[in-house]
């Protein structure tokens, strides 16, 4: 047997037959290479401290002395946005237990913060994978740990949309979520196991249902209720809300139900069988497929299609389901992140938010604020011009100091009467937007709710929407 000049066996005396025992599958490699796992993230660390040190050096070069401390500064700005999203996610998930009792607007208004969240943690997620730190065994940790994360979220969306006609809704709706999040455990369990679900032959076992034959292993003892959870939310939980949604709207005000649900339920099985399917035949799985670099795209392709495609639907539904345009269209231009305003500068399609507020003249008989078309045609000397406070400038023009923006969002939602809240939910404005609105813009949207044919709060039924 001939050797080469490194040692191992020369590859050329191999006949065809041998010589796929030489060369392992890639899946098989993977798994002997997951020892090497500290090397690969230590050495990802140190790229993230070099891409901080050099980006610290930049912000000092690019602050020229105007800030004393610019690392603490950005670290400040960026721990106050976290905290301020955690806390308002936070806040608005421990509301699901009420929503039996809440429209159909705000029922939607917490799937859409939710849906923030999910499409927020994948982008953690891509970081987290990208840099290789919970790739255990070299298996994408990250990725599973994920889907444990956000499956059972999107899930409880199905039943909070749904709500008032949920039978037991604070029982079933965390049940079907847990279930959801232990398929999902167990399916990371399953891939931490090297080899294959079983050995044996699978068409002679559906034959005799001879265990024996099937020849399964750990992995398939691990997978089990992964598989069995699966079948429950497949053949059990998707069907009876699809029950539930057909036969119990008319009991209900169908004005709250909303519109577009079934696509959301087909939607979901369409994408959801794909992991399974997937993961059975990759290299986690039986390795049927045994080209590792197919596995992390294709289960992003599978995670685009399921997250986003879910996301987009959603919010197709809630427009479906709220044909009503907006009556505050001023409104949005306060409620907006700052950095979505200094995008629209360069936003060369059709701006999304409205321009920004100025007041009307003294001699307007309507009062209220107008929107300044021009406002982002503005050139530096006529921004100038404005910010001096110049006789370019008439004093009705000049903003009041309280139409900067809140750096803190207030409760003033919990203050309105229930007539003005859905006026405001009719129009696109959810409880989140409304106490981050500037002073000036709230008393524009009231100006509008006064002005509209919309009953006082003696009139409004929680639960039925007001049609004009």
């Amino acid at each position: 047997m001939a050797f080469n000049r490194w040692g191992t066996q020369n590859l050329t005396d191999y006949d065809p037959e041998s010589f796929a025992e030489v060369v392992a599958p890639e899946g098989k490699l993977i798994r002997e290479c997951g020892s090497l796992y500290g090397t690969f993230a230590s050495e990802s660390a140190s790229g993230v401290c070099l891409m901080c040190l050099f980006s610290y050096t930049v912000l000092v070069l690019s602050s020229r002395g105007f800030l004393k401390n610019p690392a603490l500064s950005v670290f400040n700005v960026v721990a106050m946005f976290l905290a301020d999203f955690i806390k308002d996610v936070w806040r608005t998930f421990w509301k699901w237990p009420d929503m039996q009792e809440i429209r159909l607007e705000e029922r939607f208004g917490w799937c859409r913060k939710m849906n923030m969240a999910i499409c927020s943690w994948s982008i953690f997620q891509g970081i987290i994978s990208m840099l290789r730190w919970m790739h255990i065994g070299n298996v994408n940790g990250i990725r599973y740990l994920g889907y444990a994360v956000t499956c059972p979220i999107k899930q409880a969306e199905l039943f909070i949309l749904i709500a008032p006609i949920i039978p037991c809704y604070k029982i079933v709706t965390p049940l079907c979520a847990l279930i959801t999040w232990s398929m999902l455990i167990s399916g990371y369990v399953a891939a931490m196991y090297p080899g294959k679900v079983w050995y044996g032959d699978l068409i002679e076992f559906t034959q005799t249902w001879d265990v024996d034959q099937l020849q399964a292993t750990q992995k398939a003892v691990a997978v089990a209720p992964a598989f069995c959870g699966f079948a429950w939310i497949m053949f059990i939980e998707i069907p009876m809300l699809c029950v539930l949604y057909y036969t119990r709207v008319g009991k209900h005000n169908e004005h709250d139900m909303p519109k577009g649900y079934i696509n959301l339920i087909v939607l979901l099985v369409i994408t959801w069988a794909g992991f399974p399917t997937w993961w059975m035949i990759s290299s986690e799985g039986q390795g049927l497929i045994t080209d590792t670099k197919l596995n992390g795209w294709m289960f992003v392709t599978l995670n685009v299609l399921s997250k986003g495609g879910f996301t987009m639907t959603m919010m197709g539904a809630n427009k479906a389901s709220r044909p009503r345009k907006s009556t505050v269209g001023a409104f949005h231009s306060a409620v907006a992140p700052f950095w979505i305003m200094k995008l629209q500068e360069y936003d060369s399609g059709e701006k999304r938010m409205a321009p920004p507020l100025e007041p009307f003249d003294e001699e307007d008989e309507q009062g209220g604020f107008m929107q300044v078309k021009s406002g982002f045609k503005k050139t530096n000397s006529q921004w100038k011009s404005n910010r001096g406070g110049g006789n370019n400038r008439s004093n009705g023009s000049k903003r009041s100091e309280n139409s900067s923006g809140r750096s803190q969002p207030d409760d003033a939602w919990d203050t309105l009467d229930e007539g003005y809240k859905q006026f405001l939910q009719d129009s696109g404005v959810d409880p989140s937007s409304f106490n981050w609105a500037q002073t000036l813009d709230r008393v524009n949207a009231r100006s509008h709710f006064v002005a509209s044919d919309y009953p006082s709060s003696d009139a409004i039924v929680p639960g039925k929407k007001v049609q004009n």
